[in-house]
């Protein structure tokens, strides 16, 4: 059987849309890929937000919106559920510009403690659940493709992919799936492909209510040993009870377990804030 890989980015939990995460994560039990490529920007770390100029500037928070410790508890249990339905595939976490806020706030913030404090594949609990972590701008190679999460958002930009690589490549980023085919003289044909997202597809801070976003993913097939040969899978008509994939194909239910997954961390989180109030109301701020 030929191997698969799937690449799937920019899911931006707190932000994420429930529904198509529920129909990929179904569509990867069922494929069982060999390797999964979690490509950045998984968690939003929306409170560690900065504008251009270094400053702290006071994000805008929307239905759904987290702090960084309830995206930490949600994207644990997303994880958790993402593991138990791939127990032997090979899954890695590509930093995306999101996560890599974290750091960046900790060294600027604090920078003599900066390197005794926990990092965030610890606060995911990554090891325990055996998935490599790659740091941000360090791009992974699979076969004949390299997959990055990316800076580059402008029209041209899985082509300029091709360009940077001189060879096959993924990014996420974008939050568009699209693919860009450039076959050389002595034709080889390199891919530079946009990942697509898995997030709520509205955003305040985006000037159209409903922006060039395409919901989808990635799916590489090994045709020969080490070749690879991308398919994008699009997501499209996702409500809450019907959801298309890839070809038009019809489900009627999402991935029960990542919604029970989801209500687990959401009860969490909730409790948090409970406790939270009754200790400020208290006077007992300092408790754990």
């Amino acid at each position: 059987m030929s191997r698969t890989v799937v690449v799937s980015g920019d899911w931006h939990l707190g932000e994420h849309d429930p529904h198509a995460l529920g129909l990929a994560f179904d569509a990867w039990q069922k494929l069982q890929p060999h390797t999964l490529i979690l490509n950045g920007d998984i968690i939003d770390c929306l409170d560690l937000h900065k504008s251009q100029q270094g400053t702290r500037v006071p994000v805008q928070r929307g239905r759904g919106t987290l702090h960084l410790g309830e995206e930490i508890v949600l994207a644990r249990q997303v994880l958790k559920r993402l593991r138990k339905i791939l127990p032997h595939t090979q899954i890695a976490f590509v930093e995306g510009n999101h996560e890599a806020r974290y750091p960046r706030y900790l060294a600027r913030q604090n920078p003599e403690a900066y390197q005794h404090l926990p990092t965030l594949p610890d606060l995911l609990g990554l090891a325990e659940l055996d998935i490599h972590w790659q740091s941000y701008g360090v791009p992974l190679r699979v076969g004949n493709f390299y997959v990055i999460h990316g800076w580059k958002c402008n029209l041209h930009s899985c082509r300029t992919l091709v360009q940077d690589f001189m060879a096959s490549a993924i990014q996420g980023h974008s939050h568009r799936l699209k693919a860009y085919p450039h076959t050389t003289p002595a034709g080889i044909t390199y891919w530079g492909i946009e990942g697509g997202h898995l997030r709520n597809r509205r955003a305040a801070y985006t000037p159209t209510e409903w922006p060039q976003w395409q919901q989808g993913y990635v799916v590489l097939t090994e045709t020969s040993p080490r070749h690879y040969t991308p398919t994008l899978v699009p997501i499209e008509g996702v409500n809450s009870t019907v959801a298309a994939v890839g070809s038009g194909s019809i489900v009627d239910t999402v991935h029960t377990g990542l919604l029970t997954s989801l209500k687990t961390a959401a009860r969490k989180i909730a409790a948090a804030r409970q406790a939270e109030i009754e200790r400020s109301v208290n006077g007992r701020i300092f408790e754990e």
